[in-house]
């Protein structure tokens, strides 16, 4: 007897990697305990390598609030039309 594979296909949706616990754990590496050391890990990273490219000495600022935290840095910045695509969550930017 022979039998035949069903395939069941499904979507989801793209945000589902960026609004969902499970997705940004697994993104990010950490647990949400810790995404908020991560996320100011990231952006020194960020900020060190912009500065980098940009062949100028990094000055980085942390400011910790009980709500947030703010990470400043002399860089060369994101344009306007980046930022604006980063805000579309049907498309990852590479």
């Amino acid at each position: 007897m022979s039998r035949l594979l069903q395939r069941e296909l499904f979507e989801t949706k793209r945000q589902l990697e960026y609004f969902s616990g499970k997705e940004l754990s697994m993104q990010l590496g950490a647990e949400p305990g810790c995404w908020g050391v991560v996320l100011i890990k990231e952006l020194v990273d960020n900020a060190l390598d912009a500065c980098e490219t940009a062949g100028i000495a990094p000055k980085i600022a942390i400011t910790l609030r009980h709500d947030g935290f703010t990470v400043k840095d002399n860089g060369p910045g994101m344009s306007h039309d980046f930022i604006q695509r980063s805000l579309n969550y049907d498309t990852r930017l590479l």
